[in-house]
């Protein structure tokens, strides 16, 4: 219960600091394409930088050097698996009738479309 409950924090923290960020570049005429591959970007690499950093300095050559690679191939792993849903999403916007397999405790549908447009 707790974990669950520190992921709902950590989720509903990252987005207010997203739309806070969203905000000020508003205010200050910047595109959000230009704050999402700069400011966002340095921002979500800062933890792995003072975590490589820490491994480098205590010794651990080897650990920072596997910290480097490891953790944005992580990220990359997991991001892979948002990818296909825009796809998904046109794919299920040409179905005039679908039936519900499956639902999952978050809320998350898995269709299956019965007759297509």
């Amino acid at each position: 219960m707790a974990f669950a409950a520190s992921i709902v924090w950590l989720d509903i923290i990252a987005n207010e600091a997203v739309a806070l960020m969203e905000n000020l570049g508003v205010l200050m005429d910047i595109s959000t394409g230009v704050l999402g591959l700069t400011v966002l970007a340095v921002g979500n690499s800062v933890g792995d930088l003072v975590a490589d950093t820490s491994f480098a300095r205590a010794g651990l050559a080897k650990m920072a050097v596997a910290s480097c690679f490891g953790s944005p191939l992580l990220n990359d792993m997991l991001g892979l698996g948002k990818a296909p849903q825009p796809y998904a999403i046109y794919l299920s916007a040409q179905c005039t009738n679908t039936t519900v397999v499956h639902r999952t405790p978050l809320k998350q549908v898995l269709t299956y479309c019965t007759q297509q447009k």
